[in-house]
């Protein structure tokens, strides 16, 4: 007992020292600083930055009256407060302090929707607040407030934000906190996942927009940049794969985790000189998230994914790759892409003076440890695609409610559009209609595809181990195998993309006793398709 309670104090004493250099407060300085704003003013003035110049400048000009969701109230006072730098118009800045002030956090009534959906309002929150400090000076009691109110925020954030309560009767109540969640399949892990890359991102911004705030309810700014360091680095190294860079959750939630970490990192590296984009487990991913785009510039709909896109232009100046990334995103059947609401962080991270470059690894990769291998004919948007399905450990495993039962299953793109889909994501709410095995490319046994584990009616665990094997790429052909067993059968997919034209696939399927295995295939077509489909039997065309 003696040595459990060590253990633990010694677990505490070491969280409790400082990982983040915590510099005392200029602004602004979280995203630009005073000294770069001629810059930004000339960017504005020319493409692409004077499209979301103007996107900015109506949102100044015309907030919604009355402003009912508080997410709003941050994104608009971010827009107003960016529209005041570059205009020097006070206009635009006591519209952003009128939202600021008017901001109701979850302490005093509001509503910022699920953790994962208040890390990022606090960071647009704080992003905004530290745009206008300039102005706020000449109002102190406005400062004042708009520091305080971030500050409690902040410190309900370091608090941990109640995720689930039990009634215990006579003993009380049990609170079960975000940053305290255990792993129902394994309750000695701390489950990590999107919703803590983006709160506490959102944590650490806070803290150094006030890092001379005295702090609020027992916790300050220099508690808040560590736990917010602390938990978004373990985060993120619970669910990426630390040799290929495969995230766990699926390329989809890797971008919805990067609307924070990226403006989080940026921070890092210019307050703290703590560089994450040089970690070589954020390089991976990213470089991971580039090697599994389809031709068309997107990123494929797997487990609980839908065609997505990516940050190329933030990583353009940071990342060792930053020319493949710029490629990355200028091309892309849908034009580059700026999240709504982030055309502020577009004109800021984004320098189009940058060069660019096609990949010149593959075309063809394999990532045996990521769960993926990638045939392609050539990085144009006019090529052959097969992405091959294999995920095993880390990546299927901490995938957790995300993940799909998808072993051995593959999707197909070619002439421009998909031939074989994945069933992708929908939502969360319905993500049960597409997750389980049937709905997706793969081998039926007796009717069922890969089991999908579930406690209390929830998936947590997708599917079974699978392995990426006996890879081979050559002119001639690219080859690879995905090894998986489900449902007392042993299964072996072997892919051939001959002459990197047509592709053979020869499945083998082995049990101890007699079973029915039924191909399955999910073509695009019927529907709006704009091509058609029938089945007779066995068959379909």
């Amino acid at each position: 007992m003696t040595t459990v309670i060590i253990a633990i104090l010694l677990a505490i004493a070491g969280n409790a020292r400082a990982q983040v250099s915590l510099p005392g407060e200029v602004h602004p300085s979280l995203s630009f600083t005073a000294d770069q704003v001629s810059l930004l003013q000339e960017r504005i003035t020319r493409e692409p930055y004077a499209t979301w110049w103007a996107t900015i400048l109506a949102r100044a000009q015309e907030p919604p009256d009355p402003v009912t969701e508080e997410r709003t109230k941050a994104r608009y006072a971010k827009a107003a407060a960016f529209a005041w730098w570059m205009t020097g118009d006070s206009l635009y800045a006591h519209t952003s302090a009128g939202l600021l002030l008017d901001m109701k956090f979850p302490r005093d009534g509001g509503d910022l929707g699920e953790p994962h959906n208040e890390g990022e309002v606090v960071m647009q929150y704080a992003q905004a607040y530290d745009m206008l400090h300039p102005f706020l000076v000449g109002y102190p009691d406005s400062l004042s407030s708009v520091r305080d109110l971030l500050a409690d925020e902040a410190d309900r954030m370091f608090d941990g934000i109640v995720v689930e309560e039990f009634d215990l009767g006579f003993f009380g109540t049990l609170k079960i906190r975000l940053h305290e969640t255990t792993d129902p399949r394994d309750l000695s892990i701390t489950h990590l996942d999107n919703w803590h890359i983006r709160l506490y991102g959102g944590l650490g911004l806070a803290a150094y927009a006030l890092a001379d705030h005295a702090g609020s309810g027992g916790s300050d700014p220099q508690e808040w940049a560590d736990r917010a360091h602390d938990l978004v680095t373990r985060s993120l190294a619970h669910v990426i794969d630390e040799e290929e860079g495969g995230y766990a959750e699926s390329p989809f939630y890797q971008r919805y985790a990067a609307d924070v970490y990226l403006p989080y990192a940026f921070a890092l590296r210019s307050l703290s000189a703590i560089d994450l984009f040089s970690d070589p487990l954020l390089d991976r991913t990213h470089d991971w998230s580039v090697n599994i785009r389809l031709p068309n510039g997107r990123r494929p709909n797997t487990d609980d994914g839908h065609l997505d896109d990516t940050y190329g232009h933030y990583l353009a100046g940071v990342d060792a790759d930053g020319a493949v990334h710029h490629w990355d995103w200028l091309n892309n059947e849908n034009g580059p892409y700026v999240r709504g609401f982030n055309e502020p962080d577009a004109i800021l991270f984004y320098d189009d003076t940058l060069p660019s470059q096609e990949p010149t690894r593959g075309p063809t990769i394999f990532m045996p440890a990521a769960g993926d291998a990638v045939f392609r004919t050539d990085w144009s948007t006019d090529a052959t695609y097969l992405l091959l399905r294999g995920e095993h450990g880390r990546v299927r495993e901490q995938g957790f409610g995300h993940e799909h039962a998808d072993e051995t299953s593959f999707i197909l793109y070619a002439h421009g559009e998909m031939l074989a889909v994945d069933g992708g994501y929908i939502n969360f709410t319905n993500h049960d209609k597409v997750n389980w095995g049937n709905a997706h490319s793969l081998i039926m046994i007796d009717g069922q595809g890969p089991p999908l584990d579930r406690i209390s009616g929830a998936a947590v665990d997708g599917g079974e181990d699978a392995y990426i094997e006996q890879t081979l790429t050559h002119a001639a052909g690219d080859y690879a195998e995905v090894r998986a067993a489900y449902l007392d059968a042993s299964l072996r997919r072997r892919v051939l993309f001959a002459n990197r034209e047509y592709f053979v696939i020869a499945d083998e399927a082995t049990s101890d006793h007699g079973r029915v295995y039924e191909w399955r295939l999910h073509g695009n077509g019927g529907g709006t398709s704009g091509g058609s489909y029938a089945r007779d039997g066995s068959l379909g065309r």
